[in-house]
């Protein structure tokens, strides 16, 4: 069964709410390429062969941002919608409100939330299996160095 790694990490951003906090993250343990996602489809025993994947695969990166830079949403089969969302300054008044405000341009993705394929985070959360890094092994190490928690420590 598919495990959800996270580590614990300490938000030391001093105007936050949350400074001193401590929280959980996913630990990525690898980073698929391209060519690694077509070779794990055709793993699971897909009629079509790599390189056909390796196209469409292709083929899908360059027409997402086609569209969607053209104000089109794109809905990917039970999967969700990508779309993009611009960021931008605030105007006193609606005259003033202009596109030159946009500061940034983000490609977001709305996960489905039908309930025959649901993505939504509280289903999401029913279904993953999550488990800490220091439960897996001390040995583990992402790069990441552990701070103690004041009150948690051997004492010395």
């Amino acid at each position: 069964m598919a495990k959800l790694i996270t580590r614990r990490w300490k938000n030391n951003t001093s105007n936050s709410t949350a400074n001193g906090k401590y929280f959980q993250r996913v630990v990525l343990t690898e980073t698929l390429s391209t060519d690694q996602f077509a070779d794990h489809i055709v793993s699971h025993g897909s009629p079509y062969k790599r390189g056909t994947i390796l196209n469409v695969l292709s083929d899908i990166c360059e027409c997402l941002v086609e569209l969607t830079l053209d104000s089109k949403g794109v809905r990917l089969g039970d999967l969700g919608i990508f779309k993009m969302a611009v960021h931008a300054t605030g105007a006193e008044s609606p005259d003033k409100a202009t596109p030159d405000m946009v500061q940034r341009v983000q490609l977001q993705f709305l996960p489905n939330q039908k309930k025959t394929f649901n993505l939504s985070s509280t289903t999401l959360r029913k279904k993953a299996q999550i488990t800490g890094i220091d439960k897996l092994s001390e040995d583990v190490n992402d790069g990441f160095i552990p701070e103690e928690p004041e009150g948690e420590g051997d004492g010395e």
